[in-house]
């Protein structure tokens, strides 16, 4: 009898220690946490694994960190907006960063003429054909008295009547050199103003009411904006017509939007003392590639130095934000 009365209170005793032991132990965690010893790396994880998330705290800013960025995305336009409002010079703008789709247009619905931006559409129809199987770009043509173009291109000084170009080579003039000879030559080859012309430019994505039947179509920034996205498209592709297509753009003979990269690029001017248009629209293979178009009516040497201007402006507001390391 005396033995298991000793046992129950061994036992009393036993569940009273616990009990202490118990408490004591939540008066140091809560020491520690004013403490701010459960602040420690090695100790937050482990007490945030046992957290339940709360379903109303806003998250953080997204971060980039596929591409491998460490800056809040998207960042503000307010600097391109302030910019360009202040600009002396009537241009339209669009800018795309190619790594994250981030675009920014200014007057982009102007509607200017063409010029020369036209050669590069149409290249990339050609080339287009081309893939499909539905041309073979060595055929060749021969240069005939009466085909000889006025203004950009050198087919134009001393080329003799009876030379034979193959159309590729055709397309390089007209898209390195802005040739016009060359240009004439393939858009009657491949019918410039053709239903699959059209057609082409129309699943694109293109403004369908800017093509004319003149011998320069109606453009604007916007518009250019998605020729410039199929053109970086098909470089992408990086067959072999892909890859010369490229080398032409980037090795043009009048580069106007600068960098300190990489450009490939296709300009347009025109002036006829009626319509004025001074373009260029790029791709610049920087470590976060962009593409950039300007259009204007400008027709002096104003717009070299004002597109040199936009040009280093953009390039220096995309490496603040879409290059890692930037500061």
């Amino acid at each position: 009898m005396i033995s298991l009365m000793t046992e129950k209170r061994l036992v009393v005793a036993i569940l009273i220690l616990v009990l202490i032991f118990v408490g004591m132990l939540a008066l140091v965690l809560v020491a520690m946490g004013q403490a701010g010893i459960l602040q420690r790396p090695e100790i937050r994880q482990v007490v945030r694994q046992t957290v339940r998330p709360d379903p109303y705290k806003h998250p953080d800013p997204p971060i980039i960190a596929e591409a491998g960025f460490a800056r809040p995305y998207p960042p503000t336009t307010q600097t391109l907006e302030e910019f360009f409002e202040a600009f002396p010079y009537q241009v339209s703008i669009f800018y795309q960063n190619l790594d994250t789709g981030f675009t920014f247009t200014h007057r982009d619905d102007v509607i200017y003429t063409s010029a020369s931006l036209n050669k590069a559409s149409h290249a990339l129809y050609v080339y287009h054909l081309a893939e499909m199987g539905l041309t073979e770009l060595s055929r060749t043509h021969i240069f005939r008295q009466g085909e000889r173009r006025s203004g950009t291109g050198v087919i134009r000084h001393g080329t003799p009547y009876g030379t034979r170009f193959s159309h590729l080579e055709l397309l390089m003039y007209s898209v390195l050199y802005s040739d016009n000879t060359a240009f004439d030559i393939l858009r009657l080859a491949y019918r410039y103003y053709s239903p699959s012309y059209y057609r082409f430019n129309h699943q694109q994505g293109r403004d369908a009411r800017l093509f004319t039947n003149d011998r320069t179509h109606r453009v604007t920034a916007a518009d250019m904006g998605v020729l410039m996205q199929a053109i970086h498209q098909y470089f992408e592709s990086d067959t072999e017509l892909a890859r010369h297509f490229r080398h032409s753009m980037l090795n043009s003979d009048v580069p106007i939007i600068v960098a300190d990269y990489p450009v490939a690029q296709k300009y347009g001017h025109w002036g006829d003392g009626n319509i004025n248009a001074f373009h260029d629209m790029a791709i610049v293979y920087a470590p976060s590639p962009y593409i950039l178009i300007i259009l204007s009516d400008m027709n002096d040497m104003a717009p070299f130095h004002a597109f040199e201007e936009i040009s280093m402006f953009i390039q220096n507001f995309n490496a603040k934000y879409f290059e890692e390391g930037t500061p």
